[in-house]
């Protein structure tokens, strides 16, 4: 059997151009530019996405009224082109049950709070009981 010649169950391969060490690698990967995501911040197909999550965040931070206005904003806009939008509804959820729950407790501290400072603007300094509650002023 000669090395030269291919066997029967071998095809002999012709190559059109020599491969020498100078030659392009053909097998070499392409470079890809990097891709960024920018879909959570926005998409621009659907308009109201950028205020979903503008009313997500705002819920999130325990500012619940600003995240029901943009959260119904966000949502109307984008059923308004026929796509949901899951942020807006979190958003309009979360911020309902802060306004629900949160808010009239820091609406009561805060009426409490010029309340009491009335109160000792009245009686002075001092201890004051007036009824079951005490007034500590100075």
């Amino acid at each position: 059997m000669n090395p030269e010649q291919p066997s029967e169950n071998q095809t002999a391969v012709a190559h059109s151009t020599p491969i020498t060490p100078d030659s392009p690698n053909p097998y070499a990967a392409t470079p890809v530019s990097p891709v960024v995501n920018w879909s959570l911040l926005g998409n621009s197909t659907n308009p109201g996405k950028s205020l979903g999550l503008a009313s997500l965040l705002t819920a999130l931070f325990g500012i619940g009224p600003v995240a029901l206005v943009t959260g119904a904003i966000g949502l109307f806009k984008s059923k308004k082109v026929g796509l949901g939008n899951s942020l807006a509804v979190a958003g309009i959820v979360i911020g309902a049950l802060n306004t629900i729950f949160i808010w009239p407790f820091i609406i009561g501290f805060t009426i409490g709070t010029f309340d009491y400072d009335a109160k000792c603007a009245e009686f002075g300094p001092g201890t004051h009981l007036v009824g079951d509650t005490e007034y500590i002023c100075e």
